[in-house]
C-alpha cells in the first residue's frame, strides 16, 4: 500500500497523456465525450489513491479551497438529478461539455493533484501539456478543419475548443521555459510555445486569446504584488471579475444596457448576442435553483418566408460558463461557484506568488481557464488539463518530498491534510467514477449513432434511430428519427404515424428544453391534424410547451399564428400574430406577422 502514491506520482502526468490521446481514437463530436470518460476515470482512480498518501499539512488557503469544492460538485450533481433528463444533465450529449461530468473530473485531477504532487511531477507535466499543444497545432494544420468548423481544428469538434486547450498548453509551454536553466529544454518549450501562439491565431479562437489575456494580466499582477496579504484580493478581484463580465454581456445582449451596447456585443461575431438572450431568459424560468447542466438551446436565427417558418441556426451552449452554471444550478450554484473558484484563485495567488515567474504562471493557470470561459464552453480537454497543473502546482507548493524543491511559504499556517483532504477525495473519487461507468454506455451509443451517419454512409431508418434513443437518451437521435418520421405522417403512412405517435410520447419532457425536438413536434403535430381545426386547442398547448426551450424567441407564436391561418381561424391568428410581435424580428418575419395582426 505504501508504493501505491508513489506509483500514482509517476502515473499522474503519463494518465494525462492518455486522456488527452483519447481524442484521436474520437475525434471530432465524439471527442468532448471521449475525455469527459477518460478524464473521469483517470481522475476518479488517481484521486482514489491519493488516499493512501501520507498524511502532511496543507496551508490555510488550500484547505479552504478543498472544502469550497465539495458543496460546488453536490449542488451541481442535485440539480442534474432534479433535471428534465437527468441523465444528460450529468454526462452530456453529442458535442457538449457542460454536464456535472466535466466538473467531477476537473475536481477529480485537482484533488489528486493536491495530495500527490511534487516538483518533479509538475515538471513533468508541463512538459507532456506543451508537448500536447504542438501535437494539437500539427494535427489541425494536417487534418484541417473539423465537420461543421470553419477554422482548421484538428481532432476537436471545432477551432473555438482547439483555441482553449492551446490557451492552456500554451501557459505550460511558458512555464516550462521560464522554469528551467538547460539551454535544449528552454529552446523546445520557447518552440513549443510559438506553436500554441500560431494554433490559436490559425483557429482564430476567441476563446483562447481572452484566455491568453486574462492569465498574462493576473500573472502580471500577481509579480507585481507579491505580498501576502495581496492574495485575497486577487482572488475576489478575479471572481468579481469575471462574474460582472458575465452579466455585463447578458445584460448588454438582452438591450437592458442601451441599444449602443448591445450593437457592440453583437460585434463579437459568432451570433454571441443571440446566444446570451436565450440564456437570460431561461435563467428567469428558474433563477433560485436552475434547470440542470445542458438542459439548453436558444435560436440565433429564424424568419418568416411566404407562410412558411424557415429555422436557422440554434445553439446548444450558453457561450459563458459563468452563465452556464446560473443556467443549470441557478443563483445558488453560481454562489458557489464564485466561492470555489475564488478560494482556488486564493490559493494559487498565496503559495505560488514566490516561485518566481513559472509560479506566477501556474497561479494564473484559473484565470487562464476563467477567460476561456467567457465567451465560449471549456472544452473537456482544456478543462481536465488546466485541473491538473493547477492541482499538481499547488500540491508541490504545499509540501515536501524526497527531491523535491519546497515552494510553500514559511509563514503558511497549516492543516492537517487527513480531516478535508481525505474527505474531498473519497468524495470526488466517488463521483468521477461513478459517473465515468454512467459515460461508457453514453459514448458508445454515439459512436454508433457516428458510425450509422458518417459521410457516405446510406441514411439511417427512423426506427434504428429510435433504437439508439432507447439506449441512450440524447435528443439528437429523437430529432433525427421524428425529422425522418414526419413528412411520411403528411403523406398517410400510418406505420410513421404509429412510429412518431409514439415517440412524441416518449420524449415529451424533451421538448421543455430542446427547441429542435421542439419544433419537430409542432411539424408533426400539424401533420397529425392536417384540416381539422377543431384540432387547433391541442396544437396551441404544444406550442405553450414548446415556449420553455426559448422564452426570448417569438418563433413559437409565429408558428401558432402561421398554423392558424391555414386552419381559417382568423381570431387565433391575429392574437398569436400580436404576441409574436413582442418579440426581436427580422423585417421579413415582421411584415409577415403585422400582416396577420391587422
Amino acid at each position: 500500500m505504501q508504493r501505491l502514491p508513489e506509483l500514482a506520482r509517476q502515473a499522474y502526468p503519463w494518465a494525462l497523456a492518455a486522456v488527452l490521446a483519447s481524442m484521436f481514437a474520437f475525434p471530432g463530436t465524439l471527442a468532448p465525450a471521449a475525455v469527459t470518460l477518460t478524464g473521469l476515470l483517470g481522475g476518479g482512480a488517481l484521486a482514489a489513491l491519493s488516499l493512501f498518501a501520507p498524511a502532511r499539512p496543507l496551508p490555510r488557503p488550500l484547505t479552504a479551497f478543498l472544502l469550497a469544492l465539495l458543496p460546488l460538485l453536490g449542488w451541481l450533481a442535485l440539480t442534474s438529478a432534479l433535471a428534465h433528463e437527468p441523465r444528460i444533465s450529468f454526462v452530456g450529449a453529442i458535442a457538449l461539455h457542460q454536464g456535472t461530468a466535466l466538473w467531477a473530473a476537473g475536481a477529480a485531477w485537482l484533488v489528486a493533484g493536491v495530495l500527490l504532487a511534487d516538483a518533479r511531477m509538475v515538471r513533468a507535466l508541463v512538459s507532456v501539456l506543451a508537448a500536447a499543444g504542438g501535437v494539437f497545432v500539427v494535427a489541425a494544420l494536417v487534418a484541417g478543419p473539423a465537420p461543421g468548423s470553419v477554422e482548421p481544428s484538428g481532432v476537436f469538434e471545432n477551432s473555438a475548443s482547439l483555441g482553449g486547450f492551446l490557451a492552456i498548453a500554451l501557459v505550460a509551454a511558458a512555464v516550462l521555459t521560464v522554469g528551467t536553466r538547460r539551454p535544449g529544454v528552454k529552446a523546445a518549450g520557447a518552440a513549443l510555445a510559438l506553436a500554441c501562439v500560431a494554433g490559436i491565431a490559425l483557429a482564430d479562437s476567441r476563446t483562447g486569446i481572452l484566455g491568453v489575456l486574462c492569465a498574462a494580466v493576473f500573472a502580471g499582477a500577481l509579480r507585481f504584488t507579491r505580498e501576502r496579504r495581496a492574495a485575497p484580493a486577487l482572488a475576489l478581484g478575479s471572481a468579481i471579475a469575471a462574474t460582472g463580465a458575465s452579466a455585463l454581456l447578458a445584460l448588454g445582449a438582452a438591450g437592458r444596457l442601451g441599444e449602443g451596447f448591445a450593437e457592440a456585443i453583437g460585434a463579437l461575431g459568432s451570433g454571441r448576442d443571440a446566444v446570451w438572450r436565450p440564456v437570460l431568459a431561461q435563467i428567469g424560468q428558474s433563477p433560485i435553483v436552475g434547470s440542470g447542466l445542458e438542459q439548453f438551446t436558444g435560436w440565433i436565427r429564424w424568419s418568416v418566408v411566404g407562410q412558411e417558418v424557415q429555422t436557422g441556426r440554434l445553439t446548444f451552449d450558453p457561450h459563458n460558463v459563468p452563465l452556464g452554471v446560473v443556467l443549470g444550478g441557478g443563483a445558488a450554484g453560481g454562489l458557489l461557484l464564485f466561492a470555489a473558484f475564488t478560494a482556488l484563485v486564493w490559493a494559487c495567488s498565496a503559495l505560488l506568488r514566490r516561485g518566481g515567474v513559472a509560479g506566477a504562471l501556474l497561479a494564473a493557470t484559473p484565470a487562464a481557464l476563467m477567460g476561456v470561459g467567457l465567451v465560449g464552453w471549456i472544452a473537456p480537454a482544456a478543462m481536465v488539463a488546466a485541473c491538473a497543473m493547477t492541482g499538481a502546482a499547488l500540491g508541490a507548493a504545499a509540501t515536501r518530498h524526497p527531491g523535491s524543491e519546497r515552494a510553500a511559504t514559511p509563514d503558511a499556517e497549516p492543516a492537517r491534510v487527513a480531516a478535508p483532504g481525505r474527505a474531498v477525495a473519497a468524495a470526488t473519487a466517488a463521483l468521477a467514477l461513478a459517473l465515468g461507468v454512467a459515460a461508457v454506455p453514453a459514448l458508445s451509443t454515439q459512436r454508433a449513432y457516428a458510425e450509422m451517419t458518417r459521410e457516405g454512409a446510406p441514411a439511417p431508418a427512423p426506427e434504428r434511430v429510435v433504437a439508439l434513443y432507447d439506449r441512450w437518451p440524447d435528443p439528437a437521435f429523437a430529432v433525427v428519427a421524428l425529422d425522418r418520421l414526419w413528412p411520411a405522417v403528411a403523406s398517410g403512412d400510418q406505420r410513421a404515424r404509429l412510429a412518431a405517435e409514439r415517440l412524441m410520447d416518449e420524449t415529451t419532457d424533451v421538448v421543455a428544453w430542446r427547441a429542435d425536438l421542439a419544433l419537430l413536434h409542432l411539424d408533426t403535430a400539424r401533420a397529425l391534424q392536417t384540416g381539422r381545426p377543431e384540432r387547433f386547442p391541442a396544437f396551441a398547448e404544444l406550442v405553450e410547451a414548446s415556449r420553455a426551450s426559448d422564452p426570448s424567441s417569438g418563433i413559437w407564436d409565429a408558428i401558432a399564428a402561421l398554423e392558424a391561418e391555414r386552419l381559417g381561424l382568423a381570431e387565433e391568428a391575429t392574437r398569436a400574430a400580436a404576441r409574436a410581435l413582442e418579440f426581436d424580428l427580422d423585417e421579413a418575419a415582421r411584415a409577415e406577422l403585422e400582416r396577420l395582426a391587422r
